[in-house]
């Protein structure tokens, strides 16, 4: 919690990620893997010490070059089969509680700048995806190296804008049917928006609740290996992966 903080309070200094260092938690001790306990155990934010998470949905995980780096994964989240809406909600939710203990000039005690909103929004969404991969990568039996989750690239990110609100009509005292020709059409479903960067997304409307999907590069190993030097690794991946020379 006390890395959470400081994080924070860093964010808030230079209002920027461009310097923020990379985050040294654990799996087990990052906001989202807190939230995604709680949800599964239906208790509140903060409340349950359970460590239980249940199988994560909407995941592809692959090994597109697999004969030349044998290392290098590629993982794909579906944002609304796993359920990201609710865990990123969730993560905001504890970082503006963090944020909120902080003094900020000009302003008063609880109260976070407006112009720093689409800050915590991105990091409470980074947050959430490089949680969200590390759980992939257990489940599906991959160890990552000692960085991965700092060096974990995001390559794409999407989500649907949830549909606009319609104005209120002022009720007609006589209801009228209208005639078959005339049946209100439903409204449209949004299209998925396309970004390369998280930022991106948050600055074209994403906001926390809303489910997003990505994908994303890193590294890691089959489970069960030791950890290995980068060329002694590279040699045990290709014995394992022999590339096929006929």
């Amino acid at each position: 919690m006390n890395s959470i903080i400081s994080l924070i309070f860093f964010i808030v200094l230079t209002e920027s990620f461009a310097f923020i260092p990379a985050l040294q938690l654990s799996r087990r001790t990052t906001a989202l893997n807190d939230a995604i306990n709680d949800i599964a155990s239906g208790d509140e934010l903060g409340t349950s010490d359970s460590n239980s998470v249940g199988a994560l949905r909407g995941c592809e995980i692959s090994r597109p070059n697999a004969d030349n780096n044998p290392t290098d994964y590629e993982i794909s989240i579906d944002g609304v089969e796993a359920d990201l809406g609710r865990f990123s909600e969730q993560v905001y939710k504890k970082v503006m509680m963090d944020a909120k203990q902080q003094r900020f000039q000009g302003f008063r005690p609880g109260t976070v700048p407006p112009h720093l909103q689409n800050t915590y929004k991105t990091f409470a969404m980074d947050e959430t995806g490089r949680e969200t991969i590390m759980e992939a990568m257990t489940q599906n039996k991959v160890q990552p190296f000692e960085r991965t989750r700092e060096e974990i690239k995001f390559t794409k990110v999407s989500f649907i804008p949830p549909p606009s609100k319609k104005k209120k009509k002022k009720k007609s005292k006589k209801k009228t049917a209208l005639p078959d020709d005339e049946v209100e059409d439903a409204p449209p479903v949004p299209s998925a928006l396309s970004f390369e960067s998280m930022d991106d997304a948050v600055k074209n409307g994403w906001a926390p609740g809303i489910p997003f999907s990505f994908t994303s590069t890193c590294k890691g190993q089959p489970a069960g290996m030791d950890v290995l030097s980068t060329s002694a690794r590279t040699d045990a991946m290709s014995k394992m992966y022999p590339t096929d020379r006929s």
